[in-house]
């Protein structure tokens, strides 16, 4: 899953992984580019229940609250 963000400085974010409705996402660590760029996490797992998850992602000390995604087990 790609996040898209705009006005990156170049910094730095660390790993994480969390677990949400039976789904783990992970994020390796890395730079933020310069300008825009994606935050790239990859998910694995079963989905407990199917329909429209929201999901909430912190990185950089920045965050993107309520980001919905459609599950389908």
């Amino acid at each position: 899953m790609a996040i898209p963000y705009t006005g990156g400085n170049g910094g730095t974010y660390t790993a994480q992984s969390f677990t949400q409705n039976g789904l783990t996402f992970t994020l390796t660590a890395g730079n933020f580019r310069i300008g825009n760029g994606n935050l790239v996490y990859t998910i694995n797992g079963t989905p407990a229940t199917s329909g429209a998850m929201s999901v909430n992602i912190t990185a950089g000390g920045k965050s993107c609250n309520g980001l919905t995604l459609n599950v389908n087990p």
